[in-house]
């Protein structure tokens, strides 16, 4: 398995490689030792290249244009090479010698909490059902660091509240979790209407903690003020893992 996303999608024939399930979804699969690289791109563009810097760190939104490897949103330490267009990043991007195109935009933590704590849980308003119990987790995350911590499994739809100040363009929503079971992914739901897929494939079974993160366009249509965030797993997906939960408003 080389990809598996959701969303619509477009991809030409590829000799040697299998592309399934347009244009909701994409599977692409290769012989075993296949070699090459595979592009994926969502259509958006950045507002203006104009604005370039060349930098080793940035933090807050961005595009990455062209230069020598680099570390996309940190903590995820996701590392590409030879951009074909511009790579946008969310977090903050880290690399010797690259370039970027800064948009004007800043990240603003709106909450920064945890599910598994009952008094924080009722704070924001959160519901779940089909939740698994609190247990305590003792591992690393990819990097070595250790950690122990509660977290929380659910089924169903969790839901809670989050204020949306003027001006917000986007929210960035982060998750730490378990990713002992891969593949896991869920509906994001705004006021009870879908506004994106979350979708968190990796799986490791020996450093199992991991922060995710999922970054969406705030809806035109959508007044800001207190709205309901919703993480909706599908029927037949793994169980969501959640352990503490920020949301950035993109400004």
């Amino acid at each position: 398995m080389l990809i598996d996303a959701d969303g619509e999608l477009y991809c030409p024939p590829q000799a040697d490689l299998e592309f399934e399930g347009f244009p909701d979804y994409l599977r692409v699969t290769a012989p075993l030792g296949w070699k090459g690289e595979i592009y994926g791109w969502d259509g958006g563009m950045p507002p203006s290249l104009d604005e370039i810097h060349q930098v080793s760190e940035i933090q807050g939104p961005g595009w990455w244009v062209e230069g020598s490897v680099v570390t996309l949103d940190q903590p995820h330490q996701v590392q590409l090479a030879f951009p074909h267009a511009p790579i946008p990043f969310h977090l903050g991007a880290q690399g010797e010698g690259h370039a970027v195109a800064i948009p004007h935009a800043r990240l603003e933590v709106l909450q920064d909490w945890s599910p598994t704590d009952p008094e924080a849980a009722r704070a924001h308003g959160w519901q779940v059902r089909n939740a698994s119990r609190v247990v305590d987790l003792a591992s690393t995350f990819g990097e070595g660091t250790e950690l122990t911590a509660p977290t929380l499994s659910h089924l169903n739809t969790a839901t809670w509240a989050v204020d949306i100040p003027e001006g917000t363009q986007g929210l960035v929503i982060r998750k730490r979790f378990d990713q002992f079971h891969g593949r896991q992914r869920a509906r994001v739901l705004l006021n009870d209407e879908f506004w994106g897929w979350w979708c968190e494939p990796a799986e490791d079974r020996t450093h199992r903690w991991a922060w995710g993160f999922v970054a969406l366009p705030w809806p035109a249509h959508f007044p800001h003020g207190r709205v309901t965030i919703g993480i909706d797993p599908p029927a037949g997906t793994p169980l969501w893992s959640v352990s503490h939960l920020t949301v950035h408003a993109v400004m």
